[in-house]
């Protein structure tokens, strides 16, 4: 039985955005434009700007070599020139739309809807090789892992497919939503059910269960994997790490005991920093082997999707559509922009540049990012 929290309350508690003073850090302030400083046009330039009428997108843009795929709220998939924005092909699949970001393997493209359509679509074409209905809600992304891909569900299975004919291998049940793609190391999934505050260790041959690890908080975050170490966030504002392979709980660091700011992207680690965005609209890098905050910065907004990370700098964008810049090193805020719509996808980089789409309809991709340095 499904013991997480109603959608409309986790909705609520990722929306949360609440002002922090801190102090002690290197605690960048904001600039004092009023309220959070000059919009700046890019210095690096528009690369692409494209209106795609009626799509209000919802996942990342995938780019695969000189294309980008799209999708959005009313179902539709795109493929699109990344230069030009030019469309390819377009595939209607459910209209009750796309949620979870899109997979690629073998000229394959995998497209989840909200309602748990999976559409195996042909990369070059646009035409379907095949759809199952796994009945149930999804909204994290999938998995491809050898001949298999990975599905789990807000109503709390694992699903395991045949990525070739999408034939049904075997459920696990959770016991909770899952909300991030899972993990496969050593031939063993590493799942979270959100709500129950469990990391299950599942075999991903047979879909049993090996062992559990208790985590110290609700999380619909994705996680980290690296070896045998595993770095999850928290809906309360905690870093975790723990020795999957162990079972064991190595530390944990609460980034504002008093807030409880929810990290909603999880963590992006690069080197000994982890880099994290929360629901009190500070942006953080965290140094995992001192376990000390290296900075924060305020930023307007709160940050409820991974962030990207390149050219030492992290890209960060909000529900209210701005875009940032930041100095990985520093925490300044290189470049801000405000794209005038919704984005609730993550940003993306590629070639140097970033790539993000908003629910108004619209695409960006500016750059290079190496003149923001």
């Amino acid at each position: 039985m499904t013991t997480g929290l109603p959608n409309s309350l986790m909705a609520l508690l990722l929306a949360v955005g609440m002002v922090l003073i801190v102090g002690g850090l290197k605690n960048t302030p904001e600039p004092d434009d009023g309220e959070h400083g000059p919009l700046s046009e890019p210095k690096f330039g528009v690369i692409l700007e494209r209106e795609y009428k009626a799509h209000s997108f919802s996942v990342p843009p995938l780019v695969i070599g000189d294309r980008m795929i799209l999708a959005d709220y009313e179902g539709h998939v795109m493929s699109v020139r990344l230069e030009s924005g030019e469309i390819d092909w377009e595939f209607q699949g459910d209209d009750l739309g796309y949620e979870a970001p899109l997979v690629h393997e073998d000229n394959r493209l995998y497209a989840i809807a909200a309602e748990g359509f999976v559409d195996c679509i042909d990369l070059e074409t646009g035409e379907s090789h095949w759809t199952v209905d796994c009945d149930a809600t999804v909204s994290a992304p999938p998995l491809v892992v050898g001949d298999v891909l990975l599905i789990g569900t807000q109503s709390a299975e694992l699903i395991c497919l045949d990525k070739l004919s999408g034939d049904e291998r075997w459920r696990f049940h959770a016991g909770d939503q899952i909300h991030a793609v899972p993990r496969v190391v050593d031939n063993q999934i590493l799942v979270v059910a959100a709500c129950s505050r469990t990391m299950h260790i599942v075999n991903l041959k047979t879909g049993v269960e090996i062992r559990q690890i208790e985590l110290p908080g609700e999380t619909v975050a994705p996680f980290t994997v690296n070896d045998n170490l595993v770095y999850v966030t928290t809906m309360y504002g905690d870093a975790v790490c723990y020795d999957w392979k162990n079972t064991k709980q190595l530390w944990s660091y609460s980034f504002n005991p008093e807030i409880q700011p929810t990290i909603a992207g999880g963590p992006s680690i690069v080197g000994e920093v982890m880099y994290v965005g929360g629901s009190d609209s500070f942006l953080r890098a965290f140094n995992i082997t001192t376990r000390k905050e290296i900075w924060r910065r305020r930023i307007k907004g709160s940050v409820e999707v991974p962030l990207a990370i390149g050219q030492d700098l992290v890209i960060a964008v909000t529900p209210r559509g701005r875009v940032y810049a930041v100095d990985c090193k520093t925490g300044e805020i290189r470049w801000q922009y405000e794209s005038n719509g919704s984005i609730i996808a993550s940003p993306v980089i590629v070639d140097n540049t970033i790539v993000f789409a908003n629910n108004d309809d619209k695409v960006y991709r500016f750059g290079p990012l190496t003149s923001l340095q």
